[in-house]
């Protein structure tokens, strides 16, 4: 893994980094990649992935909490724990260059 990928997600993240910690992070997510390598390998043709559960239960997805989901936020709580706000929006790192 490129170094300077490491350095590109420090920087969206707005974390500093020394080289040693760049260096090192590069290797372990390097590592990381190479493990989804080794199950993109692994054959699940047989299996039904309707049925994977956890100790012989079918996993059972939770129905969607209509109080939480219909819960109102106001602008200036959503906006209280932004580092930067500007006329009422979050104004955030500039992400795409603009070409000529």
């Amino acid at each position: 893994m490129d170094v300077s990928v490491i350095k590109n997600i420090a920087d969206l993240a707005r974390i500093e980094l020394t080289q040693e910690e760049k260096d090192l992070y590069s290797k372990q997510l390097e590592d990381i990649l190479g493990y989804f390598e080794l199950l993109k390998e692994v054959d699940t043709d047989s299996v039904d992935l309707d049925k994977i559960g956890i100790e012989g239960n079918l996993v059972q997805m939770r129905p969607d909490d209509s109080n939480y989901l219909n819960q109102q936020f106001s602008r200036e709580l959503l906006l209280s724990n932004l580092p930067e706000k500007e006329n009422g929006f979050a104004k955030v790192k500039e992400t795409l260059k603009k070409y000529d």
